[in-house]
């Protein structure tokens, strides 16, 4: 029979009432928390199963970081056990105690400075839900830009990062929308003379959300790095790749419960530590490997477009290069065709294919790609019936000739540093809308 129960209830401070009337439930049902940690994750141990009051205290004159009691707060719980409480654990201020009898003297008996405390505290907690929001709010309109729209839509590892992200978002504006709640009614509450009370049936829902919402981000935080791995290109097959995935993470899960199993904490820390350099390690190799080996990866002959089809020598030191990735919601091929003469100057082609069964994501992809700046991209309407196509964008410089090309279905774009005759925009035209 087990005796510890992991148990993840992201209760926050100001919840203060509705954390004791869980507590005494758990106990009810043979469960005493003995410990917690700061991200939620609540230990408990079997004990005799009791109608236990529970009181969660805060101390105002101990520190956050403190993992176990300083000698202020030693006294203070000294005080509390004397009038019939017991110290089960501390957190920092938080404090946890227990009372087997029916009328033991309450700890706190101002109220008024209970929930100055308690406020006090739990602005400080709602300045970083803000500051996370934000932080996370700015990460997801990253992805969202040019750069990295098209990877996004067009790579399961960008579409898993971007849920990650989003869950993470919606967790910490939960948590700030929570609190704004609780402080209105304490507000009302304070001018009718009463105390706000949170009740545990009344917010297990808001817990069962909170616990999907991490739910989410944690698999998708390994989903991503899963699909990472996948995608790279490795010299083996895709079943192959699984194999080697498979193996490493029974590894992983496997060694991980053995050093639990150990119940020793440094050891159970450094392995995790040296899982993550391992994995961390393991990832920018194969980033490395990947974009320095993908130059042969497709058959010259399979590409939708050479610079040879559109008449440019191919004499001197020729590079090419082929990437196609497609996910539920988009495609992404990116190809390149350049030669480099003897003083390594490269001249050719560079073009991709972005295409979407979705209009809205083609369309902010376009409104994206037109707002780059480089070259700076206008609209060239003479040449929609060159590229028979809805709208063509074109910028050039010293470096070469930019369009942008836009297809019912797809967004072709075309790069040159040489220029461009009708006859080969023929070409190109009907090489790349095909395979779009």
């Amino acid at each position: 029979m087990k005796d510890k129960l992991l148990r993840y209830a992201p209760f926050q401070l100001y919840e203060s009432t509705s954390f004791e009337e869980y507590l005494a439930e758990m106990s009810q049902k043979g469960w005493l928390i003995e410990k917690m940690s700061g991200n939620g994750i609540l230990t408990f141990r079997k004990a005799v199963p009791l109608n236990r009051i529970f009181s969660v205290d805060i101390f105002s004159e101990a520190s956050d970081a403190d993992t176990t009691p300083g000698w202020k707060t030693r006294e203070y719980v000294e005080m509390c056990q004397a009038a019939g409480w017991e110290l089960l654990c501390a957190r920092g201020k938080l404090l946890i105690f227990a009372a087997n009898g029916d009328n033991p003297i309450p700890i706190q008996t101002d109220d008024d400075l209970w929930q100055r405390t308690v406020s006090n505290e739990a602005w400080k907690n709602f300045g970083a839900f803000i500051f996370m929001a934000v932080m996370y709010s700015f990460l997801m309109m990253s992805n969202m830009r040019a750069a990295s729209l098209s990877y996004t839509f067009s790579h399961y590892s960008g579409l898993f990062l971007m849920l990650t992200i989003l869950g993470t978002v919606c967790f910490n504006l939960s948590l700030v929308i929570d609190f704004a709640i609780w402080r209105i009614k304490t507000q009302i509450a304070s001018k009718a003379g009463r105390k706000v009370q949170n009740h545990s049936a009344a917010i297990r829902l808001r817990i069962f959300i909170r616990r999907l919402v991490v739910s989410v981000v944690m698999l998708s935080v390994i989903f991503t790095f899963i699909a990472l791995y996948m995608e790279m290109e490795m010299p083996v097959s895709f079943w192959m790749r699984l194999l080697i995935l498979g193996v490493v993470l029974i590894l992983i899960f496997a060694g991980y419960w053995f050093f639990i199993r150990m119940r020793k904490e440094r050891v159970r820390k450094t392995y995790i530590v040296i899982m993550c350099v391992i994995l961390v390690f393991g990832m920018f190799a194969d980033v490395f490997y990947d974009f320095n080996g993908m130059a042969g990866a497709t058959p010259y002959d399979a590409l939708p477009l050479t610079a040879k089809d559109i008449g440019i020598s191919l004499d001197g030191t020729h590079e090419y290069s082929a990437r196609v990735e497609q996910t539920f919601l988009a495609s992404s091929q990116q190809y390149s065709d350049l030669v480099y003469d003897q003083i390594g100057r490269s001249y050719g082609i560079t073009y991709s294919i972005f295409s979407s069964p979705f209009k809205g994501i083609l369309d902010n992809y376009i409104k994206q790609n037109i707002n780059i700046g480089w070259p700076l991209l206008q609209p060239a309407e003479q040449m929609n019936d060159v590229w028979e196509a809805l709208d063509v964008y074109m910028g050039s410089d010293e470096s070469g000739a930019r369009y942008l090309v836009v297809y019912n279905d797809a967004v072709v774009e075309f790069w040159s540093d040489i220029p461009v005759s009708q006859e080969q925009t023929a070409v190109i035209r009907s090489r790349l809308h095909s395979a779009g």
